[in-house]
């Protein structure tokens, strides 16, 4: 969800949405309540709102495990195209060409995923879900994460014919 609905784009117009609705009252909340916004003005709050929440969502990010990369997108492919996967240090990754999640709901491994040993031949039409997995991934200084999974990585393979 980081990618779609909690992307920063997404906050930061939801942010500037709201702030638009208000903004023509806000002069006059100052003057009633006598509360001066930090920066000096309306705008340099919203500003550092913003700012405050793009670094929260970095430290968010950075307790968890990263995603694996695809060298490709996904798409139509001639066959025998090598996929290859990049993910974390110290994660292994796992993949599955079925569409499957290679996480089963409780956090176990699925029985079909695939440890990842190198490029992957695809020769006939995938669906790619991959993930990094770090079971002894910890935040130094920090809790452990919730989950030792990244979050899953998906691209559909269509052979061209």
């Amino acid at each position: 969800m980081r990618q779609t609905h909690f992307s920063e784009s997404n906050l930061f117009g939801l942010i500037d949405r709201l702030a638009d609705e208000v903004r023509e009252a806000q002069p006059r909340e100052v003057r009633r309540w006598g509360l001066e916004p930090r920066g000096g003005g309306y705008q340099s709050e919203i500003d550092w709102m913003k700012s405050w929440l793009s670094q929260r969502m970095d430290f968010i990010d950075q307790q968890l495990v990263q995603p694996p990369r695809l060298s490709h997108a996904g798409g139509q492919i001639a066959s025998g195209l090598q996929l290859t996967l990049t993910g974390p240090a110290n994660a292994t990754l796992y993949y599955t060409l079925d569409g499957s999640d290679p996480r089963l709901a409780q956090g176990a491994i699925s029985s079909n995923a695939v440890i990842y040993a190198g490029p992957i031949l695809l020769q006939s039409d995938a669906r790619v879900v991959a993930r990094a997995r770090n079971p002894r991934q910890r935040q130094t200084g920090g809790p452990p994460t919730s989950t030792p999974w990244s979050s899953p990585v998906t691209a559909n393979f269509t052979i061209t014919r």
